[in-house]
């Protein structure tokens, strides 16, 4: 099954407008030109702890209903600073470093 990202069609626009030089994973059908990097920090600093942020504030009680928890998750969410993003920022910089640095390696353990 495809994806709407990874649908023939996008890739023919892909193909149009950046040949030979956008990433992605393709089928083996048809392959990206680019390979995705093996251990890309797809999943960023900022997603990881922004998620464990507001998971950690809202999971702390039972919601009567939507409205209650999505009110939750918007509080959580001012409760975050721009200094604490900076710091996000940086780590999410300072991993990118290390999976350049170490040719696309498992990089956790090095990222401490």
């Amino acid at each position: 099954m495809e994806h709407p990202h990874t649908s023939l069609s996008v890739r023919d626009v892909l193909n149009e407008h950046f040949p030979c030089r956008w990433i992605g994973r393709g089928l083996p059908t048809s392959p990206a030109p680019l390979p995705w990097p093996p251990r890309s920090p797809d999943r960023t600093t900022p997603d990881s702890s922004l998620w464990g942020i507001i998971k950690g504030r809202v999971a702390a009680r039972r919601y009567n209903n939507n409205e209650e928890l999505r009110r939750a998750v918007e509080d959580a969410l001012r409760t975050i600073t721009p200094k604490m993003l900076r710091r996000m920022s940086q780590r999410t910089w300072r991993r990118i470093r290390l999976c350049v640095q170490h040719q696309g390696a498992h990089t956790d353990s090095l990222d401490m």
